[in-house]
């Protein structure tokens, strides 16, 4: 038992003791005032004065023990661990203790908290015979066996089942029993010493109604124990159950609230992720996001795994392992015991030492949109009620999943052209801002192309705007496949295009130029009806910074002016900018 089970079990017999010394104070202060009193009152005073006492060194010990651990004093509730399932356990471990206020009293050594848990762990087993010894004695002084307080001792069993194990509560009936026999046999007046109502004629025998009385009374204080534990063991699993509810909700709020501190897909699985991990006190985890349009899962979120595992397991197939399964039911499936229960991902399983596993899909409305697993090295390491709220978890982490994915899809459609998937001009000067900035601080040149279609309008009445429409695409398709993965390519306005080449000189700019201008001239464009499909050229304007300007406006006026030379000269070609040659014109 725990130094912090064995404060809240004092608590409470203190708060049970507490009432039944007001009980005896009141009561024998009520007889006293109307003559009816058989203890005297030097004697009442002393009974309930070593009561107090007791309680005022039990309150003592547990402060001491409070500011040792640097705890407030403040109860916890006598739901204690040991009555609660195991998910609750772990949950209020990782909750309700987190979110303790932080200690009165950090510089407590290690002696001191032993030292005042030896002292509880005393006054534990110390309490059981002083409530036997100060009951004894108020039943001696009341009367003896006919005392009416005789009915404390099933109010102390009642108390003690509440905060004391079941063993220590039987012991406490057994040894209350032996004390009343004892009073009847030390009783001057036998027959003045049993209850009344047990007393069946002045002449009757004298031992049997003492037999009588102890098996009266043993059986009083044996029923109500057994009756007082297994009330408090429906109360204690009441409890548990209370506050395992209560701690599965504080798991889904906090995955909740840690998936929803970002709207970045990455950032919410990670996020939420971890939390998992630390509520189900795992130590593996990840989280697959189902791609679209493919059969397979990517690892997008994990915790861990070694490095060589994530490589080898970055993509799951539909119906491959314990994940996709999980996927492609989706049900959650688990074991706990892999060593027994086939697997079909062994390698898996045996490099990471995993010996219990759950895969739970995550799905929003109600459709898989990846799964969530959790593994650990030990054994049996999940309950029903830890699938429980895995499943619940889950189902938060999926929605938040899909909160990400239409907020990527919204920001995606603000940068992108719907026509061409390329970059529109707004993101474009964003982001030519950007990369010019980025260029200036490194010292390293940067080249602006924009790009024309000749005679585009031409070709668009000829053919129709839809026809127009797919010469847009395939030119676009077309500069993306001539450029690099590192250039950005964008639709500029209409039939034009820029392409931002970063780190990149006249020289560089020159060729790639070149390059897409032969690549739009070798491809004939337009549909498949062949009296519309014509060869498509276009005109190519370059400027660079810094050799052309140094602004972002500059830079594009630059390379439109290249373009507008282009253009004069006969079109289909590359020029790059000359302040001279545009004076001429």
């Amino acid at each position: 038992m725990t130094g912090r089970q064995l404060r809240e079990e004092l608590r409470w017999a203190l708060r049970a003791r507490e009432v039944i010394l007001v009980l005896v104070f009141t009561t024998g202060g009520l007889a006293y005032l109307v003559g009816q009193a058989s203890v005297s009152y030097r004697e009442g005073l002393a009974i309930l004065a070593f009561g107090v006492c007791f309680n005022l060194c039990c309150h003592l010990l547990l402060s001491r023990y409070d500011a040792a651990e640097g705890l407030d004093g403040g109860s916890e509730g006598f739901g204690t661990p040991e009555a609660l399932p195991a998910a609750a356990r772990i949950h209020q471990s990782s909750f309700v203790h987190a979110a303790k206020s932080p200690p009165l009293v950090d510089d407590s050594s290690d002696d001191d908290r032993s030292a005042a848990l030896r002292h509880l762990r005393l006054l534990r087993y110390l309490q059981v015979p002083f409530d036997a010894l100060s009951l004894t004695l108020i039943v001696l002084f009341s009367g003896g066996a006919a005392s009416p307080y005789v009915l404390l001792y099933s109010l102390a069993i009642l108390a003690s089942a509440i905060s004391l194990s079941s063993s220590l509560v039987y012991l406490q009936a057994v040894l209350f029993a032996v004390l009343y026999g004892a009073l009847l046999i030390v009783s001057a007046n036998t027959s003045a010493d049993a209850p009344s109502f047990l007393t069946a004629s002045p002449q009757g025998d004298h031992r049997r109604m003492q037999i009588a009385s102890l098996f009266y009374v043993s059986s009083l204080l044996l029923a109500t124990a057994y009756l007082s534990n297994h009330i408090a063991r429906l109360l204690r699993r009441q409890i548990g159950e209370s506050e395992q509810r209560a701690s599965e909700l504080s798991a889904i709020n906090a995955v909740a609230t840690a998936a929803s501190r970002s709207l970045e897909l990455n950032d919410v699985l990670r996020a939420a992720l971890d939390k998992v991990v630390e509520v189900m006190a795992m130590d593996v985890g990840g989280i697959y996001v189902l791609e679209k349009g493919r059969q397979r899962l990517r690892l997008a979120a994990h915790y861990g795994l070694r490095k060589e595992t994530v490589a080898e397991h970055s993509f799951v197939s539909l119906g491959e392992g314990y994940t996709g399964l999980a996927a492609e039911a989706g049900e959650a499936l688990y074991s706990n015991d892999t060593q027994r229960v086939p697997d079909t991902a062994p390698d898996l399983m045996s490099r990471e030492g995993l010996l219990s596993i759950a895969s739970i899909p995550l799905k929003a409305k109600d459709q898989v949109v990846g799964v969530l697993y959790v593994a650990g090295r030990r054994p049996h390491a999940f309950s029903p009620n830890d699938l429980r709220l895995l499943e619940s978890i889950a189902g938060q982490i999926g929605v938040a999943v899909d909160n990400a994915r239409l907020y990527s899809e919204v920001e995606c459609m603000a940068i992108t052209d719907s026509l061409t998937g390329l970059t529109n001009r707004r993101a474009f000067m964003e982001r030519l801002d950007r990369e010019l900035q980025l260029s200036r601080r490194l010292g390293v040149p940067l080249s602006l192309l924009l790009i024309d279609i000749d005679h585009f309008k031409r070709f668009n009445d000829t053919f129709g705007h839809l026809v127009g429409d797919q010469v847009l695409r395939e030119v676009a398709t077309v500069i993306t496949g001539a450029v690099r993965t590192s250039d950005i390519t964008a639709r500029y306005g209409g039939e034009e295009f820029a392409v931002i080449l970063p780190d990149t000189a006249v020289d560089g700019g020159l060729a790639l130029s070149e390059r897409i201008r032969r690549a739009v001239e070798g491809h004939h464009l337009g549909p498949s009806n062949p009296r519309a499909r014509q060869r498509v050229t276009v005109s190519l304007g370059l400027a660079t910074y810094p050799d052309h300007a140094s602004l972002p406006e500059e830079l594009i006026d630059a390379a439109d002016g290249a373009l507008y030379l282009s253009k004069k000269r006969g079109r289909n070609r590359v020029t790059v900018f000359s302040a001279e040659e545009l004076k001429r014109v």
